[in-house]
Order: C-alpha cells, then sequence, then structure tokens
C-alpha cells in the first residue's frame, strides 16, 4: 500500500484567542492577591507589572491573528512542514473532539515540539483526517 500524505493548513482560531484571553484574565486576577499597601513604590511596581502584562498579551494577540502553519503528514507518521523542514512523529497523541494534541522531532534537532491543534483550526473533513492519521500511530 502506497504511504497516503495529507496536507493540512492551519490558522489561528476562535479556541486559541479564547484560551489567550482567559490567560490574561487567569494573570490579571493575581493582581487582587498582592498584599494591600500604602507604598508608593509597591503602587508604581503594580502599574508596571499590570502594564507590562497587558502589552505582551495585547502583542501575542496580534502575533496570533497573524499566525498560519501548513504541513503534509503521511501515513507512516513522517511529514514535512511548509518550510521544507521535515519532522517525525514522536509520542502518541492525545486526541478528543476538541482539540488534538501531538509531537514531533524535526529531521536535523533532537527536541521533541508539541503542536496543538483546535478543531475549529480546520474544516470538520480535515480534522477528521487528521484525527484518523494519528490515529494509525
Amino acid at each position: 500500500m502506497a504511504d497516503q500524505h495529507l496536507s493540512f493548513s492551519l490558522t489561528s482560531s476562535f479556541d486559541q484567542r479564547l484560551t489567550l484571553v482567559i490567560s490574561y484574565l487567569v494573570f490579571l486576577s493575581s493582581f487582587l492577591f498582592w498584599p494591600q499597601s500604602n507604598s508608593s513604590i509597591i503602587l508604581w511596581i503594580k502599574i508596571g507589572l499590570l502594564s507590562a502584562l497587558t502589552v505582551f498579551f495585547i502583542w501575542q494577540g496580534w502575533r496570533l491573528s497573524h499566525w498560519q502553519c501548513e504541513f503534509r503528514l503521511s501515513t507512516s507518521g513522517s511529514g514535512s512542514f511548509s518550510n521544507g523542514q521535515g519532522f517525525i512523529l514522536v509520542k502518541k497523541a492525545f486526541i478528543s473532539a476538541f482539540v488534538v494534541v501531538f509531537y514531533y522531532q524535526c529531521v536535523n534537532d533532537n527536541k521533541s515540539k508539541m503542536m496543538v491543534v483546535w478543531s475549529d483550526m480546520l474544516t470538520d473533513t480535515n480534522y477528521r483526517h487528521l484525527c484518523r492519521l494519528l490515529c494509525q500511530q
């Protein structure tokens, strides 16, 4: 049987942006647990940290809105990104109706990396194809 290759084109999704907003709110809520202080130094530290946190999450939101990833995956567990970088799947994937998490290792790198694919990043058909390919591994 021939090795089947399928292409996947990921773009940022509502679920990714929701996760970013929830993370921001969790970090923001941590400021509620800071002790009350009349010191202006502590106040300026809180304002500085709050500003840095807000700028960081706005920057991450902007990067997320421009994010995309294209890759090909074969039934043998090997694949390549659109830039030509090859990879292989290295661990068992976590597959659910909402998210797929799989680990890959680039050909010239020996560190495994994680990719999270939310179900709304792909069409329903492509999401099912990705799940089937990862289940075969």
